[in-house]
């Protein structure tokens, strides 16, 4: 078991995108996100989770064309030993959140790539705006939570693989 540990622990200092979990049976599974918010972060290795919805209003008795797509990402805010803010993605996203609404950077393209156990599932926002950002902190480490969603006019170029 200890040579396995040690070849994944090796393939994960290559590969810096894969991210090892123990599962319920204290074994160890292997989950990659790759997050890029185009002119704002690339994010990987801080992703804890990432939730995709498409709704539509609870009020509606029919099939609406009032339409949202929607992801929720969550993740951790690095430090290093010096409780030094790592590679500070979470400083551009949050500047990213203050944009007004008539910026020509509001919208944004934001690819999500997900793999596991050798399945993969991709989602892209070509058009997406920030809902809401969210920092907390604690005295050992830092959670972000970030809400975007697909400008409505253009639900039609959300691509999903």
């Amino acid at each position: 078991m200890k040579s396995i540990l040690e070849f994944i622990k090796f393939i994960k200092s290559k590969i810096n995108k894969i991210k090892l979990i123990k599962n319920k049976n204290g074994g160890l599974k292997i989950m990659a996100y790759v997050i890029n918010i185009d002119g704002v972060a690339d994010l990987s290795e801080e992703i804890a989770t990432v939730k995709f919805e498409s709704k539509i209003p609870d009020s509606s008795n029919v099939r609406s064309s009032n339409h949202d797509t929607v992801l929720t990402i969550n993740g951790r805010l690095q430090f290093d030993n010096d409780k030094v803010l790592m590679r500070d993605h979470g400083k551009a996203i949050a500047e990213w959140s203050l944009v007004k609404p008539d910026s020509p950077d509001t919208y944004k393209k934001i690819t999500v790539s997900f793999t596991h156990a050798g399945s993969a599932r991709k989602f892209e926002f070509p058009h997406a705006f920030l809902i809401s950002y969210t920092e907390t902190f604690t005295d050992l480490d830092g959670t972000f939570v970030l809400v975007v969603k697909q400008k409505s006019d253009r639900q039609d170029e959300v691509v999903i693989e």
